[in-house]
């Protein structure tokens, strides 16, 4: 998050910490989503099901557990009230867009993935500012591969939000027809 914001990203205002007063001092003025540190997953009782612990807004209910806090540091950042997200894939110079319009859904507001596979979703052109950081930010940490997202807010402007070593797109490239796993397999083949 540093890089981005040294490369002139709109990176939201965030914090990680364990300390609850700390969560509560940056919670006092605005809203905050809480984000997963790494892919964690919670068994159901019986062990035999499991759920994502997805993004999601912090709550009344969420402070009375603030002890848990003190457990494991967490990532909180000022919520983003959006237009939509975007998902953008790059895969060596090749870049792909995806406006997801998750605002559709209730479940889908805060993370879209809380609703997958039933919203609206296009291909979308960058603006060319947009499209330089992100190359920048790829070359910066060597990136061949990277899954951005973004938040793009109801005045335009995109804040980027994380970028994934793993982020998925077979989803896009077969409800849209992007062609996202040849230059995969031309990266992969390259090495």
């Amino acid at each position: 998050m540093q890089v981005a914001l040294r490369l002139g990203f709109n990176v939201p205002d965030l914090r990680i910490t364990n300390l609850p007063e700390s969560l509560l001092e940056f919670s006092s003025s605005q809203e905050v989503v809480v984000k997963q540190l790494s892919d964690n997953w919670v068994f159901t009782e019986d062990g035999q099901s499991a759920k994502a612990l997805y993004t999601h807004l912090i709550t009344p209910a969420d402070h009375k557990q603030l002890e848990d806090l003190k457990k494991s540091p967490a990532f909180f950042n000022k919520f983003i009230d959006k237009e939509h997200d975007l998902r953008v894939t790059v895969v060596g110079e090749s870049i792909f867009a995806v406006r997801i319009f998750s605002q559709q859904f209730t479940e889908s507001k805060v993370e879209f993935r809380r609703r997958e596979g039933d919203w609206k979703m296009e291909e979308c052109e960058l603006p060319d500012e947009l499209t330089d950081k992100i190359m920048r930010l790829m070359q910066h940490f060597h990136l061949n591969f990277g899954a951005l997202d973004f938040a793009v807010d109801k005045e335009g402007h995109f804040w980027f939000l994380e970028i994934n070593a793993e982020g998925n797109c077979l989803w896009m490239e077969s409800e849209l027809k992007l062609p996202i796993c040849a230059p995969i397999s031309n990266q992969l083949l390259a090495t």
